[in-house]
């Protein structure tokens, strides 16, 4: 196992040496005759050991001096880190930039810190860091309090560590202890002002609620806890539009704002329409944490000029040019005509039918009866036998004998 000290490189030019747990016996590389892997947990090497007789020397101090051929020089193991401290050593030049990315978690896993590639870490004596800890401690101990802390409070050690850039600091919360109407969005990541003796939320938080996570950039370690901390109403105006900008007099022109609360209650704005520095118009609008709204004034004007506006620090204007606005025309009168539906006639048609059917039949009837009469009164006489006259008689010619 890896316990203290720095390879030799071209970049620090110090000399320094390893020792490795062999069996009960800690040794120098190139003289205990090991050959193998060797690891401090986060990096691992390959190792040959080349094994000598060990002479007792004069004391050197561990660490610093030890060349090659040197006999061997026995030392106690390293003390044990603290609870929850890392040793960062390794990823920290001699000036204290880190030269990867570190991530330290804290033992229990709700407590993080991130340091990206070429962060800069001291210590408030502006030394390189060699060690940092995460440490929980009772809320109680606290020199800022225990008003609306959600979970466990972590200080971050060593104190007064600074960072450039700042660092990620991610906090996880258990959603049963938060408050019943305090909503997850409100979560912050505070710090503890030591010197005022209060929770200051981080320049940057962000609440995940899916993994439920507080995360927010620091720069300096002190004690840090996640709070039910709600922001006040603060309210945005933005997005001033003026419609028309060119009007007759007399024409109406719309002046139309779009405001925002991006504070953590809800609250209520007080927005002022000035024209050419006179109040015109003011209306109250009251919006929800993270609402927003349209807001609308109008106004007309009977003289010429230009008139500059101005809402919430907003500023416009607008141009009144002399033709006024033609009167509305009314739309044409709307007639309603009733329309009633005629009477029904089938009683009188039913009844024309009847009469056109009855004077039909009288007619037939009429016309048969007649027919009989007629035809009746004729007396055919009976069959007479009529004489048959003679054939006429046949002429009688005179046949002219010739010679």
């Amino acid at each position: 196992m890896l316990v203290g000290g720095l390879l030799d490189s071209a970049k620090d030019s110090l000399h320094a040496y390893y020792y490795y747990n062999i069996g009960s016996i800690y040794c120098a590389p190139r003289v205990c005759g090991y050959r193998g892997g060797v690891s401090n947990g986060s990096q691992s090497a390959i190792v040959t050991v080349i094994a000598r007789p060990a002479v007792a020397p004069p004391p050197t101090p561990p660490g610093r001096g030890y060349e090659v051929g040197q006999p061997l020089i026995l030392a106690p193991p390293p003390a044990p880190l603290p609870p929850g401290t890392t040793d960062v050593s390794d990823f920290v030049t001699p000036v204290g930039v880190f030269t990867q990315r570190v991530i330290i978690n804290s033992a229990d896993g709700m407590s993080q810190l991130i340091f990206d590639e070429g962060v800069l870490g001291l210590t408030k004596e502006r030394k390189p860091l060699s060690e940092i800890s995460i440490i929980p401690i009772e809320v109680s101990l606290v020199p800022c309090g225990d008003s609306n802390v959600i979970g466990q409070v972590y200080d971050f050690r060593p104190d007064g560590a600074i960072f450039d850039p700042p660092i990620i600091v991610t906090f996880t919360y258990d959603e049963s202890l938060i408050p019943e109407g305090v909503a997850e969005e409100n979560l912050v990541l505070a710090m503890c002002d030591t010197a005022r003796g209060q929770w200051v939320p981080v320049e940057v938080s962000v609440v995940d609620v899916e993994t439920n996570t507080v995360s927010g950039i620091v720069s300096h370690f002190t004690p840090f806890a996640i709070l039910t901390y709600t922001r006040p109403p603060a309210f945005t105006v933005s997005s001033l539009l003026i419609t028309p900008t060119e009007v007759n007099i007399g024409e109406t022109v719309e002046i139309i704002i779009l405001v925002a609360n991006v504070g953590g209650q809800s609250g209520s704005y007080e927005l002022t329409l000035m024209v050419n520095g006179v109040v015109e118009a003011s209306k109250e609008v009251t919006l929800a944490a993270g609402g927003s709204e349209l807001v609308s004034f109008s106004t007309s004007k009977s003289t010429t000029g230009t008139y500059l506006l101005g809402v919430a620090g907003l500023t416009g204007s607008f141009t009144v040019e002399g033709k006024p606005a033609a009167p509305p025309s009314l739309p044409p009168p709307t007639v309603t005509i009733p329309i009633t539906p005629p009477p029904s006639n089938l009683p009188i048609i039913g009844g024309i039918i009847a009469a056109v059917l009855l004077a039909m039949a009288g007619l037939i009837y009429s016309f048969l009866i007649h027919r009989r009469y007629k035809y009746a009164a004729i007396t055919y006489p009976a069959e007479v036998e009529r004489p048959v006259a003679p054939p006429p008689p046949k002429s009688k010619r005179k046949t002219k004998k010739s010679g």
